[in-house]
Formats: C-alpha cells, sequence, structure tokens
C-alpha cells in the first residue's frame, strides 16, 4: 500500500485478521486486538475495557476505557478513576476536538485508527476493509451485498447504510448494532429465508444456513439450529448415499456433516 510519502504493508492469518504491520519505519505485532507490540512496547487489552501498558516512554500502567454505545472510546482514566483524556468524535468517525489520545489507537467503535495512513486524519481498520472517517467511506468496495433489498446496501461503499449513530460495523462486511455485533466471524450474514414449501427450496435453506451458523453463531452449539441439525448425526452418509429420504432431509443432514469439524472441541 503506497499513498504520498507513506509505504505501508500488513501480514494478514488464514482468518483474514490482521497480525502485523509495518507503515514508514514502524513495525507493530497485533494478536487477537488483545495485545500489540511496537519497538519494545506493549499495549494488551482486557474484558471490561482495560487497558495495561508496559515498556512507554510515558504513561505505562493501568488504564481504562469508557465508551459510548457504539464502543467508541470516549473517556480514558488511570487505575485511580482520574480522567487522563476524553475524545470527541462528528457522526462518522472525524475528530471532533484536539488531538485524539495516544494512550490506545482504538477509537472510533473500538477500530484501530492508524494516523499514519494516507487519507483526511489516517484510515481505521474494519478488518475487511479500511474506512476513512473524513470521508465516511471505505476505501475499497465491500465484497458482499449483506441485504440486496435495501438500496443503501448496494452503495458497497458506504457506511452502515449512512446511519453512523445507531450501527457500526466490526468486521467490514455488514452494519449490526447491540448485541447483534458480538458475534464477529469473517463474513457476518443475516440468516437465509426459509421460503415456503419443501423440496429445492427447503434444500437451499438448510444448505445456505451452515456458513451463516459458522461465521454468525460463532459455533454455538446450543443453538436451536444446531441442535435440530445434530438429529442428523451420524446419518448423514446413509441419507445422502442411499437416499432414502427427500432432498430437503438430505440437505440437512450435509449441513450438519459439515459444520461438525468446525465446532469448537467442547462442541458435540
Amino acid at each position: 500500500m503506497t499513498g504520498g510519502s507513506v509505504n505501508a504493508t500488513f501480514l494478514y492469518d488464514t482468518d483474514s485478521h490482521r497480525i502485523k504491520e509495518t507503515i514508514g519505519m514502524t513495525t507493530a505485532v497485533y494478536i487477537a486486538d488483545l495485545y500489540e507490540y511496537q519497538n519494545g512496547a506493549v499495549t494488551k487489552y482486557y474484558e471490561g475495557g482495560a487497558i495495561r501498558r508496559t515498556g512507554y516512554a510515558g504513561d505505562n500502567g493501568v488504564f481504562y476505557t469508557l465508551s459510548d454505545h457504539l464502543h467508541s472510546t470516549s473517556v480514558l482514566v488511570n487505575q485511580n478513576g482520574t480522567v487522563n483524556s476524553r475524545d470527541y468524535y462528528y457522526p462518522y468517525g472525524g475528530n471532533r476536538n484536539g488531538a485524539f489520545s495516544s494512550l490506545t489507537t482504538k477509537r472510533f467503535t473500538g477500530q484501530y485508527h492508524e494516523q499514519g495512513l494516507p487519507g483526511g486524519e489516517g484510515l481505521y481498520y474494519y478488518n475487511a476493509r479500511w474506512y476513512d472517517a473524513r470521508l465516511a467511506r471505505f476505501v475499497s468496495a465491500d465484497t458482499v451485498v449483506p441485504n440486496p433489498g435495501n438500496p443503501q446496501a448496494l452503495n458497497r461503499y458506504s457506511y452502515v447504510l449512512g446511519n453512523p449513530l445507531r450501527y457500526q460495523d466490526p468486521t467490514g462486511y455488514r452494519e449490526c448494532e447491540d448485541v447483534d455485533c458480538l458475534h464477529t466471524g469473517p463474513v457476518m450474514i443475516k440468516p437465509p429465508s426459509k421460503g415456503g414449501g419443501g423440496g429445492s427450496a427447503a434444500n437451499n435453506y438448510w444448505r445456505n444456513l451452515t456458513p451463516w451458523i459458522v461465521a454468525e453463531l460463532n459455533y454455538d452449539v446450543d443453538r436451536p439450529e444446531v441442535k435440530y441439525m445434530k438429529a442428523y448425526n451420524g446419518l448423514a452418509t446413509a441419507f445422502m448415499a442411499r437416499k432414502l429420504y427427500g432432498p430437503a432431509t438430505c440437505a440437512k443432514a450435509q449441513a450438519y456433516q459439515t459444520f461438525t469439524p468446525l465446532v469448537k472441541s467442547d462442541g458435540p
């Protein structure tokens, strides 16, 4: 990636998560959005908004982030509860008042903000894509159209359907709000519509449901959809090979067969 006088390179893991970057002459390493390493300094992120900084020239120790309803870092306090800094944002994430705090680069909607990259105020890393808060647009087109029935979703560069006061987009694929944003698989896709009748309609429903469960439900084996498919476990091969049942039932079995090896170790 090259822009102006800035050269940047990025390294991603197999799940498309950024694990290493070099911007100019500065290299940083990231692990699961919980650990950062840069020039001998380390920042660790904990549940509840806690941050531990070590190895920096100043402001080492424990701090806490206080966020708004979009999970933007609004206030940073030290472990005694004293306010260290406040950050303010325009609706689309632009800086509204003074310089951002340097205690963390997780800012608008909790995403990493790289001020060293080209753009009005640098770029935000939204996993699948980079976002320019000054422009209020992603810098690359969305690779999916999550809801073709919504005309706003057809603008593949727009941010959260043009409604940044309500939604956020932690994956770079689609808008979400509240608990819906807790399911942050590589591709967040709304569950397919069942439609009516059986045959090919039901067949396609269960085939399409498999990747949605894997990505959206984070392998949650207690969801009703997964329990329903579990009833066909062990019979999938017989169903499909001997055609003992209709196409809808075979599709259910095939969906669970695909899902099984992807669940976490304490799954079924």
